[in-house]
């Protein structure tokens, strides 16, 4: 009797220790299961085409390089092509408008900056004060600012994963499970918006004026959104912009970096007479921090005041024209002080220069990866989901009913064949504008055919197609031809392009 009252009186706290027990081990998994799921299941896997246009230029473009970093101050206050043609390096503009963290942008440069890089940091008064991960920023993680959290080491992805609000991870799952990870065409098609809109408007990653900016008040003279909240005293700066320091200056003992800290650019007349005292004591702080940590800084801010003309009445502060007074000044001042040494001008030194190789580049490198498998059949490549399988690029005019205008000679088309299946032959429908002629053929490189597709279609390969491949994943087909003509010139339509050779299908035989 004794012993089942005690067993009863014992058995609260065996049970008491099998929960406990349990909860030791099942809160790590879930704990685990959830930081997993959010970096491979919300976030996905980085693309092959980096995610920005920044990004593309921070992993791509040879070094050393002068990197202009920080915040929207970075983006307006330099002429990225003046100091190209001042220094003779290449120089990208990393900055971007606000919310993001100092850490992780030093975080960034720990991955893909280069020894020998110049990195130019504008102190915004933000930095001074803002916490290391503001919502702002964690939101922008899920959207533009992907490629910050693609640049952290896996454990603080994970990290990151509990410091995001569980509203954005809730919308961002859901977000997920409708969106599968991105396909060939989507990635082909931020590619061609890099081309299409950066190339051509801010190739060094500058800011883009766009034309639904919000405006300042009219009655501005002071660049507002820079020094908002110096007007109630000094703002001492926070735990986090001095670590973010001295990871910078770890960063620039590892990597060979010069790293120099610059004030901000402020651009009106009233902007020192309210607010230079407090800037002042502010700055004073981050200099002795600088000195400590052995990092170089050029703190005379009244230097590169700028009156109140160059006071662009948007959240893009300064004007072009003032972009082009600063900028001089700021890298005068570099190079007398021994941190810029500048090399000849060359044009391998310009970022624009280097653009197409890099573009084709990772266009081949996505084609290899991601271009859908095609096994054979069916053959129409205008058509139908089918062109997808197939790769056109600049070399032709958009598709039309029939098939597509060779744009350029030669013209290049791009098919990922089977590996497992040996193909001995290749079938051609195609036609000509204003008279048949003979078109010359390459299979990577190799002259495989010379004749008048009207007559023959088909091409018979002297070896197995994989042989003619030397390795390569991709059959690229070159089509040469000549006499190109326009239909306005021949019939007097409106049409003006410059037509030969068209395509409408291509197969490859297996027997």
């Amino acid at each position: 009797m004794e012993d089942r009252v005690q067993n009863r009186r014992d058995a609260p706290r065996v049970t008491s220790r099998r929960f406990l027990t349990t909860l030791a081990w099942v809160l790590p998994v879930w704990v685990l299961l959830y930081a997993l799921c959010f970096r491979f299941c919300i976030v996905r896997d980085p693309t092959v085409v980096p995610v920005s246009y920044k990004q593309l230029l921070l992993e791509h473009v040879e070094g050393p390089r002068i990197l202009i970093e920080g915040g929207s101050n970075g983006l307006h206050a330099f002429d990225p092509h003046l100091v190209e043609q001042l220094t003779g390096y290449p120089t990208l503009i990393l900055s971007d408008h606000a919310g993001a963290s100092l850490s992780d942008k030093v975080q960034r440069l720990r991955r893909y900056a280069h020894p020998g890089d110049i990195v130019l940091l504008p102190l915004e008064w933000n930095y001074y004060h803002a916490p290391d991960l503001n919502e702002n920023h964690l939101r922008s993680l899920m959207d533009r600012g992907r490629s910050y959290y693609y640049s952290l080491p896996l454990w603080q992805q994970l990290r990151r994963a509990f410091a995001m609000p569980l509203s954005v991870v809730a919308s961002e799952g859901i977000h997920a499970v409708k969106q599968q990870s991105e396909t060939y065409a989507d990635e082909m098609q931020r590619l061609q918006l890099f081309e299409n809109h950066w190339v051509q408007r801010a190739p060094n990653g500058q800011a883009v004026l766009g034309p639904n900016l919000e405006r300042l008040p009219e009655d501005s003279d002071c660049d507002g959104y820079i020094l908002p909240e110096f007007e109630g005293g000094p703002i001492p700066f926070t735990q986090a912009f001095e670590g973010s320091l001295r990871q910078l200056a770890r960063l620039q003992r590892e990597k060979g970096l010069t790293v120099v800290l610059l004030p901000p650019v402020v651009v009106g007349a009233n902007c020192y007479e309210r607010n230079g005292a407090h800037l002042e004591v502010m700055l004073e702080q981050v200099r002795r921090l600088c000195v400590e940590l052995e990092l170089r800084h050029l703190f005379d801010f009244h230097r590169y005041a700028m009156p109140s003309e160059f006071l662009l009445d948007t959240h893009f502060h300064v004007t072009a024209e003032g972009s082009e007074v600063v900028t001089p000044l700021v890298m005068g001042d570099l190079v007398e002080a021994g941190w810029i040494v500048p090399r000849p001008r060359n044009e391998a030194h310009r970022v624009v220069d280097q653009i197409p190789r890099i573009l084709e580049s990772l266009r081949m490198d996505l084609l290899r990866r991601k271009l859908p498998l095609w096994q054979g059949n069916p053959t129409t490549v205008v058509d139908g989901g089918i062109r997808e399988q197939f790769y056109f690029g600049d070399d032709w005019h958009v598709p039309e009913p029939w098939g597509r205008w060779a744009r350029v000679s030669p013209a290049r088309v791009i098919v990922r064949p089977d590996p497992e299946l040996e193909y001995k032959g290749v079938y051609l429908n195609a036609q000509y504008f204003n008279g048949s002629q003979q078109t010359r053929v390459w299979l990577n490189g190799h002259r495989i055919a010379e004749q008048d597709f009207t007559q023959n279609h088909r091409i018979e390969l002297e070896k197995p197609l994989r042989e003619f491949l030397d390795g390569e994943p991709l059959a690229v087909f070159t089509f040469e031809s000549s006499e190109a003509v326009s239909p306005f010139e021949i019939e007097g339509s409106s049409d003006k392009r410059q037509l030969k050779f068209g395509l409408h299908s291509l197969e490859l035989l297996r027997e």
